[in-house]
C-alpha cells in the first residue's frame, strides 16, 4: 500500500525549512536523501503543478503558492475545530442527543467531529471521517443549498434524477424545492431518508467571507422523535449552535435580528 513515489515529492517539499527557504537541485537530493536524477524528475513535476517555484536566473528552487492551500485546510480545520467544540457540547448535553460537524468533499459530506449525547443515536458504521452522499444527508443539503450557485448547479448536473432515499423519491423539481425551504428555514431535514430508524437536521455554518464551509447536525433515534417533534424541539437551538460556531469563524449575517435563517443564495 505504501506509495513510494509519491513518499520521494513530500520528502523534497520538506526540503525546505524556515531556515532553508530555497535550494538548488544538489541541495534539494542532499536533504532528501534522493539520487540527483531523482530530486530532479521530483522538482520539475511540482514547479509544474505549482507547489514549487525555480528561478530561471539563480537556477534555485522555493517553495509555490500552492503548498498554501494545503497549510490552509488544515488551518481551517483546526479552526473549524476551536470554533465549534464549546457550542456543540453545550447543544450535546442541552438536547441529549448526538451532534456531529461535517465538511464537503466532493460530492459527499465528510465527518469532521462527533460529540454524543446521553440518548445519543451512535451509528456503529460513522465515525469521525466517514463519508456520506451530500443529497442524502441534512447537514450535505445544508451546505448544497448554500454552495455558490455555479457550484450548486454543476453538483445538480450530477445528480442522475430521480433518485430513491430509503423513504422518498426526489425528481429534480421536488430536490430544487426541498433545498429552496433549507434556504428560507436555515436547516435541513433528513427524515427517514438515509436509514429507517435515523431522523436528522443540518444547518450550515458560515466562514468570515459568506461561505457555507461546514454544518452542523442533530442525529435522533426515529423511534423516538416525529419530524415534526424534531423540528420543533431541535430546529431552534441547532441553528442558534451553527449561528455560534459562524460567529467564531467570523462571519457577521447580513440581517443579524433574522439570523443565519434569512440568508438565502441567489
Amino acid at each position: 500500500m505504501f506509495i513510494e513515489s509519491l513518499s520521494k515529492g513530500l520528502a523534497v517539499l520538506e526540503a525546505f525549512q524556515p531556515d532553508a527557504p530555497t535550494a538548488t537541485l544538489s541541495e534539494i537530493a542532499r536533504r532528501s536523501g534522493l539520487s540527483m536524477g531523482s530530486a530532479q524528475r521530483i522538482a520539475y513535476t511540482l514547479v509544474e503543478l505549482g507547489y514549487l517555484e525555480k528561478d530561471p536566473a539563480t537556477k534555485t528552487y522555493r517553495v509555490g503558492p500552492r503548498v498554501l492551500r494545503l497549510a490552509r485546510s488544515y488551518m481551517q480545520s483546526v479552526d473549524l475545530q476551536r470554533a465549534s467544540q464549546l457550542a456543540m457540547q453545550e447543544l450535546a448535553q442541552g438536547t441529549g442527543e448526538t451532534v456531529n460537524v461535517s465538511v464537503r468533499s466532493g460530492g459527499d459530506i465528510v465527518y469532521v467531529l462527533r460529540i454524543p449525547g446521553p440518548h445519543s443515536m451512535v451509528l456503529p458504521n460513522l465515525w469521525v471521517g466517514s463519508s456520506l452522499p451530500l443529497h442524502f444527508t441534512s447537514m450535505g443539503r445544508a451546505m448544497l443549498a448554500h454552495s455558490d450557485p455555479f457550484e450548486f448547479e454543476a453538483f445538480l448536473a450530477e445528480i442522475e434524477f430521480p433518485f430513491a432515499t430509503s423513504a422518498r423519491v426526489f425528481d429534480e423539481e421536488t430536490f430544487r424545492a426541498d433545498l429552496e425551504r433549507v434556504r428560507a428555514r436555515g436547516y435541513a431535514v433528513n427524515d427517514l431518508d438515509l436509514r429507517p430508524d435515523l431522523r436528522s437536521l443540518g444547518a450550515p455554518i458560515f466562514n468570515h467571507d459568506g461561505h457555507a464551509v461546514a454544518a452542523m447536525g442533530v442525529a435522533v433515534n426515529a423511534h423516538r422523535y416525529s419530524a415534526a417533534l424534531l423540528e420543533d424541539r431541535l430546529a431552534s437551538p441547532l441553528v442558534a449552535a451553527a449561528a455560534r460556531v459562524s460567529r467564531n469563524l467570523g462571519f457577521e449575517p447580513a440581517d443579524p435580528e433574522r439570523g443565519l435563517a434569512a440568508r438565502v443564495r441567489t
